[in-house]
């Protein structure tokens, strides 16, 4: 059932808040205490990932976390997604990829998907046309990275499918609403190198219009149709908290 037509930044920006949470297979982002401890035990697929699991686990809360959630790659997409409840169902990796239409690039908010030579057994979250959000191990859990980090024995990326999730975003709303200021720069380049005194200027607080992205920055502007500054999309999402 969709509830809503949520915007492909409001997934983004939820799932850079899971950066650093753990995988556990079969989760769907449940939260935590000693009933974390059993849900991982519990889905557990052998004695080696959970034990991996559960170190994990017990370091984030001994680091006094306030919340640890548990999902694998495809819960994460699932927990995303009701957080922003724009979607309830619980699918697959390939379940998701059936019901995206299919696109040849990535782009912030399309899933990524690996194929097996069976069926789409991994999935992903880009957030622009280079990087991807995913719940990688039992090692390491969620994590950040470019697309072409996981590579196949042709030294190929894993990442070999991409579709829009049009079923339960809309990619047609184009605005973002800041909440503090950010330093804009003139070229998409200088906006991801970050590099405050090459800015040209600051936006403040206020509703802008998307104009275009490119790589990991989007342009925002004043005025519909007409090019504005350049700010990467990491600090974007975070000035929209």
């Amino acid at each position: 059932m969709v509830i809503k037509l949520a915007t492909p930044n409001e997934l983004i920006k939820e799932a850079y808040k899971m950066i650093g949470q753990p995988y556990c297979w079969g989760g769907n982002g449940e939260t935590v205490g000693s009933l974390v401890r059993n849900f991982a035990t519990s889905h557990g697929q052998d004695k080696k990932s959970t034990e991996e699991m559960l170190t994990f686990i017990n370091k984030m809360i001994k680091a006094d976390l306030d919340t640890v959630h548990l999902q694998d790659c495809s819960g994460l997409m699932v927990y995303l997604l009701r957080k922003i409840n724009a979607y309830q169902h619980d699918l697959t990796a390939e379940e998701f990829y059936k019901k995206c239409t299919k696109v040849d690039e990535p782009f912030a908010g399309c899933f990524a998907f690996y194929y097996n030579g069976t069926k789409h057994n991994h999935i992903g979250l880009c957030v622009d046309n280079k990087n991807v959000i995913h719940d990688l191990s039992t090692k390491v859990g969620v994590v950040l990275e470019p697309l072409d980090k996981r590579q196949d024995a042709r030294g190929k990326s894993k990442w070999v499918d991409f579709g829009r999730p049009d079923f339960c975003l809309d990619f047609s709303l184009d605005t973002v609403t800041l909440n503090k200021d950010v330093y804009v720069y003139m070229t998409a380049h200088d906006a991801e190198m970050n590099d405050t005194t090459k800015a040209v200027t600051t936006y403040k607080p206020n509703l802008y219009y998307i104009f275009r992205t490119y790589g990991c920055s989007t342009n925002i502007t004043r005025t519909k149709g007409s090019a504005g500054g350049w700010v990467r999309n990491d600090i974007l999402f975070d000035a929209e908290q």
